[in-house]
């Protein structure tokens, strides 16, 4: 980034020598070309300009000692392995004439249509070059809470992380680990400082060989690939451009360092097109550097930041905290895809099931273009019938808690690369709309044929000795089948209703039913009017209503057994997943223990082969004890069983302690070495680490547990009084 001021100084803001000053700072890989050699002449400003950064940098004899590229590539590289963010910072001096001209240079090559990108480049080029090194920056970013739980998460979820920064290597490096996107155990296979095309292709074929020989071994072997920009430069031509992908898909995660903006986009740009069928790809950022990025990725999320908001302007989502991101995608992504995926679906369903039966009643009218729907309901089918059912099930359902899917990422998993709109998954549906269409039609014909006679009104025709038998009862029938199956069925497969989707349901049905007894008892001024008068009196309401009645039962009943049974056995492989999950966590949770103790154990029996039995000294564990009131060592029980000290508390000193209270004190000296586990003999008075005690008039029992007041954790061994035993602490 590059800052042009103009300084003001009284009385001389106008004058043509006042001198702009341009600073610049970036990284040391793109700042140290543009440093101006020592023996190169600085501007020099008048000394009559009593502005210090200016006359600062005006010197043409700077100090011997001072900053060099040098000299700053090893600090930087210090400050970059002890995680610091580095940046370089350089500054220069130049005439008002010479940053007029410039600036009409720029100006010219912001007002072109063609090459205005090309030109502008030309323009910084002048500006950002001849810079006096002014020295370098190391800042710790410190990372926000819940990042190493959602890089975790998203990683058990299947979502492949893939980190593009502007920071150095080691810097990179170092968060990297500290936010969990690289993990002690996993290979690192670094394409870095890569200085031609032949250089860069041989190490990213070495770096292929190397994973699949442990791929080979162990299919689950981690592995990250680190690579820095100069590297990327080369990896990205064409003729590289295939292998670097391989060697980054068949990885566990990426980390690419060093990066410029458009260089991120490319990164994008290229998982994109990494495979067929595309990956979709998100990106996340919280400066202007990120932009790109995120106009490239397909999902898009910007954070609140102290860097502006250019990213959150830009971004398709905007939140303040990174940890966000667990619940935007683990639950949201997932909650909203199943509501998206299940709205088409539907759709093609209902209206299959609804013009399926229209096709096969074709065969029985000889094609003679007879409707089986009265018209008025061929417009309202969509509108009244089936339309609000759907639209709250698009709102308000929760497939799964979000507490579920928040303590197992790996449910994501289910709706990855668009199964919910798989072609198995929309050929269950078309064949399940094929049943309910079959079903119902030929249920009614069933009926219209081979019912009981129903008496029938005035205005009706019994056809087959059946009221259903007549065309306009035949499809108001048919149709009320198709009305309830086609909302009961998306009731059935409802995970969640609240009392607004119970009364959206409800209001679907009573509206409905409603207008078709207004239609029964009205009679509407058309001729869709004239057919349904007196239809629900008929079917519904006469003395053939029980055949009406049964038969919708029936329909509804068969229609809707295979959905009972697909509704069951998916329901039965939800609760076997999770308690699979559950499993799975549990007995991980148990190994990392057993880790964390074999490793401990192995630390202590090392530590006890080194030092030997430093312990067993006789000035380990002294004793202070009162004439009056001893305990021997084979005594079992406290003797005086009024002695109750809260535990944690450290035990009063001896001068201090009431002479009803216990006189012995164990004093263990407390180990704040860094390091495996160390042992020292305890021959002083020290801070008493841990302190157990059971039941009044008890004696402590020799336990081994973790030391929960430790700085760090460690294991403490409690002794019975008078026996010393070896103390281990690891800190």
């Amino acid at each position: 980034m590059t800052v042009v001021l103009k300084p003001v100084s009284p009385g001389s803001f106008d004058e043509p020598e006042t001198p702009v000053i341009v600073l610049c700072k970036g990284a040391e890989t793109s700042m140290l070309p543009k440093i101006r050699p020592r023996s190169e002449p600085a501007f020099v400003v008048s000394e009559d300009f009593r502005d210090p950064l200016c006359q600062g940098l005006s010197r043409t004899d700077q100090p011997p000692v001072g900053m060099t590229g040098p000299l700053v590539m090893e600090r930087v590289t210090e400050f970059a392995s002890s995680g610091l963010r580095t940046l370089v910072i350089g500054a220069k001096l130049i005439t008002s004439v010479e940053w007029s001209q410039l600036k009409n240079e720029l100006d010219e090559a912001r007002g072109m249509l063609e090459g205005r990108e090309q030109a502008m480049n030309r323009v910084y080029e002048k500006i950002e070059r001849g810079f006096l090194l002014v020295g370098c920056t190391g800042i710790e970013d410190m990372l926000q809470d819940g990042v190493p739980e959602t890089i975790t998460a998203l990683r058990e979820a299947g979502i492949q992380v893939w980190i593009l920064t502007g920071d150095k290597e080691e810097t990179a490096v170092n968060i990297s680990y500290s936010a969990g996107h690289f993990y002690h155990g996993m290979n690192e296979a670094r394409i870095t400082k890569q200085e031609t095309l032949y250089q860069c292709s041989n190490e990213i074929d070495r770096q292929i060989e190397r994973i699949r020989e442990s791929k080979s071994i162990d299919p689950e072997s981690p592995f990250g690939v680190v690579i820095d920009g100069q590297s990327l430069n080369f990896a990205l031509e064409l003729p590289l451009r295939k292998k670097f992908t391989e060697c980054c898909l068949s990885a566990t995660t990426v980390l690419c360092c060093r990066l410029t903006p458009i260089q991120k986009a490319e990164v994008v740009r290229l998982i994109k097109e990494s495979r067929s069928p595309p990956p979709v790809t998100a990106a996340i950022g919280d400066g202007a550097n990120d932009v790109s990025m995120i106009l490239e990725a397909h999902v898009s999320f910007g954070l609140f930041g102290k860097e502006g908001r250019q990213a959150v302007r830009a971004a398709d989502y905007a939140f303040g905290r990174f940890q966000f991101l667990k619940t935007a995608i683990l639950f949201h992504g997932h909650t909203y895809y199943i509501r998206v995926a299940m709205l088409v679906l539907y759709f093609f369903y209902k209206n299959l099931v609804f013009t399926l039966p229209q096709m096969l009643f074709g065969f029985f009218c000889v094609y003679s273009a007879q409707t089986i729907y009265p018209e008025f309901y061929l417009v309202f089918f969509n509108i009244t019938m089936t339309s609000l059912p759907i639209f709250l099930y698009g709102v308000f359902e929760k497939p799964v808690p979000r507490s579920t899917l928040l303590a197992f990422p790996a449910l994501y998993r289910s709706i990855v690369r668009n199964r919910g709109l798989s072609r198995l998954n929309f050929l269950m549906w078309i064949c399940l709309a094929v049943w309910h269409a079959f079903v119902i039609f030929f249920g009614a014909y069933f009926v219209a044929f081979q019912g009981q006679a129903s008496g029938g009104s005035s205005t009706q025709t019994n056809y087959g000795g059946s009221a259903v038998g007549e065309i306009v009862c035949f499809g108001n029938l048919v149709l009320m089948s198709i009305f309830l199956v086609v909302n009961l069925r998306l009731i059935f497969f409802s995970h969640f209703i609240n009392w607004v989707v119970g009364l959206g349901f409800a209001l679907t049905f009573i509206l409905n039913w409603a207008m078709f007894l207004f239609l029964n008892y009205y009679l509407f001024p058309l001729e869709t009017g004239a057919q349904l008068f007196g239809t629900y009196t008929v079917l519904w309401g006469g003395s053939g209503a029980g055949t009406g009645w049964f038969a919708l039962l029936v329909f509804m009943f068969l229609a809707l057994l295979p959905d009972m049974v697909i509704r069951g056995l998916s329901d039965q492989g939800w609760e076997w997943r999770l308690e699979q999950m559950a499993q799975e966590e549990k007995e991980r949770a148990l190994a990392d223990e057993m880790d964390r103790r074999e490793a401990k154990q192995r630390l202590a029996k090392k530590a006890n082969q080194t030092d030997g039995n430093a312990y067993k000294q006789s000035g380990s564990i002294r004793e202070e004890t009162n004439n009056t009131n001893q305990y021997p060592k084979e005594s079992n029980t406290y003797t005086n069983p009024s002695f109750d000290w809260p535990v944690g508390e450290p035990l009063p000193h001896i001068s201090e302690a009431p002479s009803n209270q216990l006189k012995t004190r164990l004093h263990i000296e407390e180990l704040f070495e860094q390091g495996p586990i160390v042992q020292k003999p305890t021959t002083h008075s020290r801070r008493l680490i841990d302190y157990t005690r059971n039941a009044v008039g008890q004696p402590p029992v020799p336990s081994m547990n973790s030391g929960p007041d430790l700085p760090g954790g460690g294991l403490v061994a409690h002794v019975t009084y008078g026996q010393p035993e070896t103390i281990m602490s690891r800190m």
